[in-house]
């Protein structure tokens, strides 16, 4: 028996070069303890022998090493990595602000999920049981359904909006499910992420009603991100229909261009370098200057430029309104033109003219 002990003491120490891990190290506790106390039995002479004592002892401390191995290396600490696994997938869940749901396909709650439990304005466990036409009006249902049974079809559904009066006043949220995996015959259930997005629809909304009223302006209105400044300068994110009609060009000919494009050889490289600098420094700017249109036509703009800044006070865009003012211009330079015709006649005159009032 000492022999076959020590035999696989030898046998786990050369499978330790293989980094079995606690596992070995607890067997080959287990059996070079063993083998102690098989050694303690051979040597005792009657059972009230210290010999025959320190082999049961040393027979019980083998039992301990097979326990710490067998018993917490193969069944403790597998639960104890599922634990970790739990509280791993818990903290990802805590750090998603949305909801989370557990549905039946036919809208049924079951079990639900978020850290913002005033969220709904109600207690979001009121819900588990209920089915959602319990809760929703009819349009908001169908939507809930209809996601529920794309993702049982193909496995995931995304982009369905679900419009709700609450306390605090209409909100939007935005659906996105996956269907569970199940076992044998069990219930199919979906996983169901809520979203709200009111904030989003409510700036969407007011893009879509500044985009329609600068549709109708007769202004040119450009915009531009923030940076580079250097170069060929801000790229062009955004030009409305005043732009198109003037200039000739479409907004998928400027897009991603920048405003240098309605530059040409006239247009005044003082002014220019002026409004470089005063966009360096981040300063609203006003000025007039020559544009070119596609056609290569010349006209006259007052423009005034301003930096837009973010929540956080970060600037991210040029605003730049153009007002045509080529007719007010070429009549200023006519009436200009035609004072200097007149004072140069009067100044070759070689009579004397005095302009005296009505009175």
């Amino acid at each position: 028996l000492i022999g076959l002990h020590l035999m696989a003491a030898g046998f786990l120490i050369w499978r330790q070069q293989s980094a079995l891990g606690p596992h070995a190290t607890g067997l080959l506790g287990a059996v070079l303890t063993m083998a102690m106390s098989e050694l303690f039995f051979t040597m005792y002479a009657n059972v009230a022998d210290l010999f025959n004592l320190a082999g049961h002892v040393y027979k019980v401390i083998a039992y301990l090493f097979l326990y710490q191995s067998i018993f917490v290396a193969t069944v403790q600490r597998p639960y104890q990595a599922l634990d970790a696994v739990q509280n791993s997938l818990k903290a990802t869940l805590d750090a998603i602000p949305d909801m989370v749901f557990e549905m039946e396909l036919n809208g049924t709650y079951y079990s639900y999920h978020t850290p913002q439990i005033d969220q709904l304005g109600i207690p979001v466990s009121t819900l588990i049981g209920k089915n959602v036409r319990d809760v929703m009006p009819e349009a908001s249902t169908n939507t809930v359904l209809a996601a529920l049974q794309e993702a049982m079809d193909k496995g995931r559904s995304s982009g369905y909006l679900v419009k709700l009066r609450l306390r605090d006043g209409w909100r939007w949220f935005e659906l996105s499910a996956a269907r569970k995996a199940v076992k044998g015959n069990a219930e199919p259930r979906i996983i169901v992420l809520t979203r709200d997005i009111t904030k989003r629809m409510e700036s969407e909304q007011q893009l879509k009603l500044l985009g329609t009223a600068m549709a109708d302006l007769n202004d040119i209105v450009l915009i531009t991100e923030a940076e580079p400044l250097q170069d060929e300068g801000p790229r062009i994110v955004f030009v409305n229909d005043a732009f198109e009609r003037r200039t000739g060009y479409t907004r998928e000919e400027v897009l991603g261009k920048t405003p240098r494009i309605l530059q040409g050889p006239h247009t005044d490289r003082e002014v220019l370098n002026q409004i470089r600098q005063r966009l360096k420094q981040w300063k609203p700017i006003h000025a007039e200057l020559i544009n070119y249109s596609k056609s290569g036509e010349e006209f006259w703009v007052e423009l005034t430029i301003a930096p837009i800044a973010d929540s956080t006070g970060w600037f991210t865009h040029w605003v730049s309104v153009q007002r045509d003012v080529t007719e007010r211009v070429l009549a200023k330079n006519a009436l200009q033109a035609s004072l200097q015709h007149t004072q140069a006649i009067l100044d070759n005159m070689a009579d004397g003219v005095v302009t005296i009032g009505p009175d």
